[in-house]
């Protein structure tokens, strides 16, 4: 398949000239007297993996004229619209109305341990606004649904047919679905017996299948009326994405999330007890309702929400006689999907936790509208690709941004990522006539996950008196420099930062203010000799900014809609020396 975005990047030069040199891990023990050498092996070996990439399945459809390859959709009999012009940067997909639900499958089915475990698989749609607003040309309902869905196989590969549509004997799936029913009421009747709205819609997260018991059913997921008839938040939002993780041969965990810069809300299914391990993946992709799923299964468990009897309105005294006025509710019957309605699939994105991954972290930043690499808890702050193409852009609406990630797992052990390994940011903060800072943060842990400290590097800019400065929020990992660090390492427009982890025990930090100039780094420092202890794991890899106070005679504010702009975040094995 043609590599597009990020990926085409990270396996060719991108638009930035390099001057730095990774030492390989051999050389870095003797340079440092940090590593031992079967570690160092380790890390040579690292990057040069045979193992197959689980990436090279992804697809965001930002190229129009790119095939959707290796993706298929199917059955064809049922698709009438596959499009990558009507919405460039979606493929649109649009229903035949021949009573098949579309499913999207990434090439062939392969087994369950053909890649490093655990891995993920992100999927985003974009709603149809038309189908929203009730202007698709029905006056009856406008009933869709579409979501995420997985079939494992637990047959082994032996048995597994040649004929795709035909799955193998022993296979078990779960689809986790967004639903409409209804319609605004504005051009359509809808369905008001299945709501309490105040129209006769309703949104759902439902799961369905059997491949377990703790996903089934309705997620209870609320959304917001809003007064003119619109409804937004939860599965009422106009983006919706979807992820599977697979752990093990014996977990899956699945999840939803309605704005890309909140987290999944995901729930886990352990089919040890009724199937044992899973073989193989047979379908994992996008899936759109196309049957009689909704009026046959769906609504006839879901609880009319409004009852079959008539309501009594209250009462009124006229002329001394009590009047009375019922309420009846139509009940109109629940059809099966409108056929009018199009599904805007964003991107189908596979990526891996695996230790081997870690330089797979990396991001350009490059993908406009794209933020599911990111782990995010931002308190009071906006983030996106699309405002500034080429970068993530930060814009905090007070004075705090706190709390998000990239690339990363929540916590990453050092058994599994043995240092020595690194991460570069490259920054451009906001204007310098007014306080700014950021860091990269870090909680330190033993080997049983507990924290015994943190770690907060960054660079913060003085307007009073006009310079910038190394700062941490926690003063506990002391960082030395040999001296008092200039322009030619902090001052550039941009701010390039360099986090070493050495071995588990020492940290260095490098600076610098342009690409084509050294690094100017700090001396080791000791975390065990600081905090008592060597590190066995990080968690909450943060990035923060405007989170610590400025010295009271260097403070200025901190204007509203202040950004920053992140060029690219970097994570590779080795120490850069240069």
């Amino acid at each position: 398949m043609p590599m597009t975005g990020r990926w085409s990047r990270m396996m060719t030069n991108d638009r930035r000239p390099r001057r730095f040199i990774l030492l390989p891990c051999a050389a870095l023990c003797g340079f440092l007297n940090s590593c031992h050498p079967a570690l160092a092996q380790d890390h040579a070996d690292r990057g040069t993996t045979n193992q197959k990439d689980i990436r090279q399945l992804s697809r965001h459809f930002n190229d129009p004229d790119a095939p959707a390859a290796p993706w298929t959709f199917t059955p064809d009999a049922n698709i009438s619209v596959m499009d990558s012009r009507k919405a460039v940067g979606a493929l649109t997909l649009q229903a035949a109305g021949n009573g098949k639900d579309i499913k999207g499958l990434p090439g062939g089915p392969f087994r369950i341990d053909e890649y490093p475990l655990p891995w993920y698989f992100r999927l985003g749609y974009i709603a149809d606004q038309n189908a929203i607003a009730g202007h698709v040309g029905t006056r009856t309902q406008i009933n869709y649904s579409f979501g995420l869905n997985l079939a494992l196989t637990f047959s082994p590969p032996s048995e597994w047919p040649a004929d795709r549509s035909q799955r193998p004997p022993d296979t078990h799936d779960v689809q986790l679905l967004v639903v409409h029913l209804g319609s605004t009421g504005e051009v359509a009747e809808g369905l008001p017996q299945y709501t309490r709205d105040m129209h006769p819609e309703r949104f759902l997260v439902w799961g369905r299948g059997d491949l377990g018991y703790s996903v089934m059913g309705d997620w209870e997921i609320p959304y917001v009326q809003i007064g003119n008839g619109m409804k937004d938040g939860g599965p009422a939002s106009p983006q919706v994405s979807f992820q599977c993780r697979v752990n093990s041969p014996t977990s899956v965990a699945i999840g939803v999330k309605f704005n890309p810069r909140m987290d999944y809300r995901m729930r886990e299914i352990d089919f040890a007890e009724l199937y044992g391990p899973a073989t193989g993946i047979w379908e994992i992709g996008p899936i759109i309702s196309g049957d009689r799923w909704i009026p046959d299964e769906l609504c006839r468990v879901l609880t009319q929400q409004r009852g079959p009897e008539p309501a009594l309105i209250a009462p009124r005294w006229t002329d001394n006689r009590l009047e009375y006025e019922w309420l009846r509710t139509p009940r109109p019957v629940p059809e099966p999907p409108n056929k009018n309605v199009q599904y805007l699939i964003d991107y189908c994105v596979f990526g891996s936790d695996a230790a081997q991954n870690l330089p797979d972290f990396s991001d350009e930043f490059d993908i406009p509208g794209y933020l599911d690499s990111g782990r995010f808890q931002l308190y009071g702050a906006q983030i996106d690709t699309h405002s500034h193409p080429g970068y993530l852009t930060l814009t905090k609406m007070g004075r705090t941004l706190e709390g998000f990630a990239w690339g990363t797992p929540p916590e990453m052990s050092f058994e599994d990522f043995p240092p020595p390994w690194e991460i570069e940011a490259c920054v451009l903060p906001p204007d310098d006539e007014w306080n700014w800072d950021f860091d990269l943060g870090f909680a330190f842990c033993d080997g049983d996950g507990r924290q015994f400290g943190h770690w907060y590097p960054g660079i913060r800019n003085l307007p009073v008196s006009r310079r910038r400065e190394y700062f941490s929020l926690t003063g506990k990992v002391p960082i030395e420099f040999a001296a008092p660090l200039k322009a030619d390492a902090i001052g550039g427009e941009r701010v390039y930062m360099l986090v070493q982890f050495i071995d588990r025990r020492r940290v260095r930090l490098g600076f610098r203010a342009t690409e084509t100039v050294p690094w100017r780094f700090s001396e080791l420092t000791d975390v065990e000799e600081a905090l008592g202890q060597p590190v066995e794991k990080l968690q909450f890899i943060a990035w923060n900014a405007s989170c610590g106070a400025p010295p009271e005679n260097e403070f200025l504010g901190f204007p509203l809609y202040q950004q920053y702009r992140w060029d690219y975040i970097r994570y590779r094995y080795g120490l850069t020396q240069e």
